[in-house]
């Protein structure tokens, strides 16, 4: 199998976040939130941010990539406050990266991809800015060996 190139899977891991329900805009420029719009909220920002190499039996190694994702979120229809988004949205984020039964529950951007994973600690910033919400989510990405 060919290893796919770093923009392949990026541009995989966009398309998939792109189709999650209640995610409005998907984006790979870095943007502060006071620059984005509530009509664009909830909106997932792709940064690729490390990459390391996992060593492999013979010698090989395999790339990691280790992309974070920036989430804002708003108060809005129906939302009481941007920390009930914030968790909606996180709620969101943890199903989109379980696979099928089938792949051992692995999301593998339709078998591009060993595994996507959140990997780490998610960072949140408690809903303190004034009825605006974010999250910074670090996600490892396997690629096939």
């Amino acid at each position: 199998m060919t290893t796919p190139s770093r923009l392949e899977v990026y541009q995989a891991l966009m398309d998939h976040l792109r189709n999650l329900p209640g995610i409005i805009k998907v984006s790979d420029r870095p943007l502060h939130h006071s620059k984005v719009n509530r009509a664009d909220m909830p909106m997932v920002i792709l940064l690729p941010a490390l990459e390391s190499h996992a060593a492999q039996a013979g010698g090989q190694t395999v790339p990691v990539l280790a992309p974070v994702l920036v989430l804002y979120v708003s108060e809005g229809e129906g939302v009481v406050s941007a920390t009930q988004a914030l968790n909606a949205a996180l709620d969101t984020l943890d199903r989109a990266f379980v696979g099928p039964p089938f792949s051992d529950h692995r999301q593998t951007l339709g078998g591009l991809v060993y595994q996507v994973r959140i990997s780490g600690m998610v960072e949140t910033d408690g809903g303190e800015w004034n009825s605006k919400a974010g999250a910074v989510i670090p996600l490892e990405i396997h690629l096939h060996p």
